[in-house]
């Protein structure tokens, strides 16, 4: 089963967002409509992928592993004035970040264990409209230590460290089958 963690005051908690918009693991016909694949790789042994969804009027990421539904990632209005609205959503030895970014961002840092210098995440923008922005990307529990939303001049606007030190470890296995929306 897998265990999700996530804090910060003024951001849905990746729990909340499993419960509110998560119908389960994968199905013939999932209850988004699927835009685009924002990010996949293998991490840890494990195939994950992150897509661009739409899903009751909202632009969301969804995070799979092995094609279980993990976690939805949604920009609701009381949101949609951060700068960022991330979900931190665990499967096994593998952390999905993954979210919404503002047009106030110019750039995403990730920090790790290691103190190496930061990596610059790819920001992806939807052809149609780029205005919604979005980005994903995959570590080990326990590697990540920060993400980090910078405006044009170079202004920290966010950092996600407290909310990524909330995640502890994750079992093994899929995530619980939900009934309903």
């Amino acid at each position: 089963m897998s265990k999700v963690m996530s804090g910060s005051a003024g951001l849905i908690t990746a729990f909340a967002l499993l419960t509110a918009c998560a119908a389960g693991t994968s199905s013939p016909s999932p209850p988004f409509d699927v835009l685009s694949a924002v990010e996949r790789g293998t991490t840890a042994g494990l195939e994950w992928r992150v897509e661009l969804v739409h899903k009751g009027g909202e632009l969301c990421t969804a995070a799979r592993v092995r094609d279980d539904l993990v976690g939805l990632a949604c920009q609701s209005p009381s949101t949609a004035e951060s700068p960022l609205n991330f979900a931190v959503d665990g499967h096994t030895k593998l952390i999905l970040v993954h979210g919404l970014v503002s047009p106030r961002v110019s750039s995403l840092e990730e920090v790790d264990v290691g103190n190496r210098a930061p990596r610059i995440l790819p920001i992806h923008a939807l052809p149609a409209d780029p205005a919604h922005r979005y980005f994903a990307y995959a570590v080990v529990p326990g590697q990540a230590v920060d993400l980090i939303a910078r405006d044009a001049d170079g202004a920290v606007l966010m950092s996600g460290a407290a909310k990524l030190a909330d995640v502890q470890t994750v079992d093994d296995g899929p995530p619980p089958k939900r009934d309903g929306p």
